[in-house]
């Protein structure tokens, strides 16, 4: 029998949308990290 799938633009944006929310949260953890490397330079050129 034939398999039920949802259209595939429903699962396209599905799937675009994780990568969009992947990509947000590793630029998120990527600007917490520099802000966390500029103070400490900041504390050692003091």
């Amino acid at each position: 029998m034939w398999k039920v799938r949802k259209p595939l633009t429903t699962e396209a944006k599905s799937m675009g949308q994780k990568v969009v929310d992947e990509a947000k949260l590793k630029a998120e953890k990527l600007l917490e990290d520099v802000d966390e490397l500029l103070d400490q330079i900041k504390g050692k050129n003091k």
